[in-house]
């Protein structure tokens, strides 16, 4: 980190204590409006995920869904949309098949 980033990073930290002793139930309302801001885009996330996955095939290796997530969005980590597909169960494992289940696709 460079020095005038560390410089500014005190100097809002600073801003916002003073800022939470003076104005409590502002600083609140502030934290409630990032809450819901946080949850609306990850709600908008999730719904991109499961848009594009129900337009992919039913059964997938990881490396094939890895490679396809590489090719859709360089920006993000394969990886971390792996996690976030499983997590919300847009995908789950069958053992007895060894691959990947699209539980979003669109019959």
């Amino acid at each position: 980190m460079t020095p005038g980033r560390r410089r500014a990073m005190i100097a809002f930290k600073t801003r916002m204590a003073k800022r939470w002793a003076a104005d409590r139930q502002g600083m609140l309302k502030r934290s409630r409006a990032g809450g819901r801001a946080m949850t609306r885009k990850a709600e908008a996330v999730r719904n991109s995920v499961n848009d594009w996955l129900a337009t992919k095939g039913t059964w997938f290796t990881k490396g094939q869904l890895l490679d396809m997530i590489q090719a859709h969005d360089r920006r993000r980590s394969p990886r971390g949309w792996f996690r976030l597909m499983v997590a919300n169960g847009f995908i789950t494992y069958d053992p007895e098949e060894g691959r990947w289940l699209n539980r979003c696709q669109r019959l």
